[in-house]
């Protein structure tokens, strides 16, 4: 894949023209991810829907005066049109006579959409999927994104159509989030991160994309904000593009025979060794641990009864075999 365009901007239209129905973009601010994936959906002419976390960012970015594609329009010269109603909003371009071009809608209420009728969108994009570290997050992304994308490819596939393509889209604030943990690949981007491969075909379902975007990086270092916050955490995020990761230390792989199972619950088992008063977390059960059900029920009656494994945590005690596990078991205390 030829991943950018010779400004140094992402070439998004590559992106979007690749095999796998579950595409992941992580990628620096400003590197062209909305702009040139709203761009390329356009020119495909391939119907969208536009999803950000709640109805209330979408009711700000329909206003015409903020609205996503009012750059978009300046730049080339469109007319793209947003509007909203009852919750949904849609997107008329103007050159066309108003023809209907997409959708947009708030993942935290589109399940309160009645009716709608998905059948005619092919291009599903989720921008700014990962909440920024201090955003209070009051619903299951993960959830509700594969509800939404039911609620849309419905049963096309079953139908000899080609399955609704799927592009998320974020930057590298947060990496203990829902949809990152409940697709598993928390470990995949850290791996990326570390070593620095920009591509990964995970499966023939998934392609997760972490671009370095080199050239555009070194020119936006030199422009004032990147100048005034160099080697601070907001340019590493920001710039660099990489995961601020809690204590590396804690994430490593330790000899499960020295442990014993203590309890299990969404997906992870928490053992205790045998000798000194360290835990370790995995996603990997043996033996007979205490099992709570991933119900909200069972998560109180395991807080109720296992106080001290998160004492264990504050004292640095627990460690773990993962970036997944560490969100699962960090999920149970939020």
């Amino acid at each position: 894949m030829d991943l950018y365009l010779p400004n140094g901007f992402l070439n998004m239209g590559a992106v979007l023209a690749d095999r796998h129905p579950f595409i992941i973009m992580i990628g620096a601010r400003g590197t062209g991810k909305t702009y040139g994936t709203l761009t390329a959906a356009v020119e495909s002419g391939k119907r969208f829907v536009y999803f950000r976390r709640t109805g209330h960012i979408i009711d700000l970015i329909m206003d015409p005066a903020l609205h996503v594609f009012k750059k978009i329009n300046e730049d080339r010269e469109w007319r793209i049109r947003p509007e909203l109603t009852k919750g949904m909003g849609r997107f008329y371009d103007d050159d066309k006579n108003g023809e209907l071009i997409g959708y947009a809608a708030g993942l935290s209420t589109f399940a309160n959409v009645r009716g709608f009728d998905g059948s005619d969108v092919e291009l599903a994009i989720y921008d700014e999927f990962i909440p920024e570290p201090t955003e209070r997050v009051t619903f299951n992304a993960y959830t509700a994104l594969l509800n939404a994308l039911e609620t849309i490819g419905r049963n096309r596939e079953l139908e000899g159509r080609e399955p609704l393509k799927t592009l998320l889209l974020s930057n590298s604030d947060l990496i203990y989030s829902d949809i990152i943990a409940g697709l598993g690949i928390g470990d995949l981007l850290y791996q990326m991160q570390e070593t620095g491969q920009e591509i990964m075909d995970v499966s023939p379902e998934l392609l997760l994309i972490r671009p370095a975007s080199e050239g555009f990086r070194e020119k936006k270092a030199n422009t004032a904000l990147y100048r005034l916050t160099a080697g601070q955490r907001y340019a590493d995020v920001a710039l660099a593009n990489n995961f601020p990761i809690e204590d590396r230390s804690r994430i490593k792989t330790m000899p499960i025979s020295e442990y014993r199972p203590l309890a299990a619950i969404g997906g992870i088992c928490i053992y205790r060794h045998k000798s000194n008063s360290t835990y370790y977390v995995t996603d990997r059960q043996t033996g007979a641990p205490k099992v709570y059900e991933d119900n909200e029920a069972d998560r109180r009656r395991f807080l109720r009864e296992q106080p001290h494994i998160w004492r264990a945590h504050q004292r640095r005690k627990v460690y773990f075999s993962g970036i997944d596990v560490q969100t699962r078991f960090k999920s149970i205390y939020e």
